[in-house]
């Protein structure tokens, strides 16, 4: 097999994994859901705590009311974090309401 043939292959190759990633990516996107919640402590509202989806740069932060809107699929994991609080991780699963309360972190004590 000369070297010609040899490279037509790899990209042949390269060409059917790239398309079969796309697809698998595709997919994941179209299983995207709408998340809400709010985000409280003590009972009151968090306004700006930061809503995450694990592993990524996707994001949002909570309004006045402590409320949150993002698009996640069900395999995502949510950081939800604030100043002087201990970050919480909540995997979305079916989920399309997720209310969270955060603590004090102890460590700032």
């Amino acid at each position: 097999m000369n070297l010609k043939t040899k490279l037509s292959i790899r990209s042949s190759f390269r060409k059917t994994w790239m398309c079969v990633i796309l697809a698998f990516s595709c997919m994941a996107m179209s299983n995207a859901q709408s998340v809400k919640g709010t985000v409280t402590a003590d009972g009151q509202p968090l306004p700006g705590a930061t809503v995450l989806i694990k592993g990524t740069s996707q994001g949002t932060t909570t309004d006045f009311d402590g409320e949150f809107t993002i698009k996640a699929d069900a395999l995502s994991t949510l950081v939800i974090s604030y100043i002087g609080y201990s970050t919480k991780e909540i995997l979305v699963g079916n989920q399309t309401q997720i209310n969270v309360s955060l603590e004090q972190d102890n460590k700032l004590d």
